[in-house]
């Protein structure tokens, strides 16, 4: 999977759209807003992003990921002003779309790619049981 351009991280998004949904109920159920929480996606095999992929989610073994065949990324669910924070210093060509609060009962994905972010709204999707 390419995630080097605009098409590579809709890519991106299609794929982990229904986990991305569904880390945006998580933050419902944690009794957070979606207001001030967005869910991001961040190509694992992207340099420009280690250092956001090492916070999100410390010590993970991607290579066993890539030993499978598939494409690893990290996913979860951060504060939505840390990840305008990040974005202004990064891409700040696209900070703008998270600045203000998603539409009521929304969140943003924010999709981390080789060369560049990319914004999508999603609405939050409970686990099957």
């Amino acid at each position: 999977m390419d995630t080097r351009n605009e098409e590579g991280r809709a890519e991106a998004f299609e794929e982990n759209q229904i986990r991305l949904e569904q880390f945006a109920h998580r933050i419902l159920l944690a009794g957070r807003s979606l207001r001030e929480m967005v869910v991001v996606c961040i190509d694992a095999n992207a340099d420009c992003w280690k250092f956001l992929v090492e916070m999100l989610m410390p010590g993970h073994d991607w290579q066993s990921i890539r030993d499978q065949g598939a494409h690893p990324f990290a996913r979860g669910s951060q504060e939505r002003k840390f990840v305008y924070e990040v974005l202004i210093r990064t891409c700040p060509d696209v900070a703008f779309a998270i600045k203000n609060p998603p539409p009521a009962g929304l969140t943003y994905a924010v999709i981390f790619g080789e060369n560049g972010v990319s914004i999508y709204p999603v609405e939050p999707r409970p686990e099957p049981s």
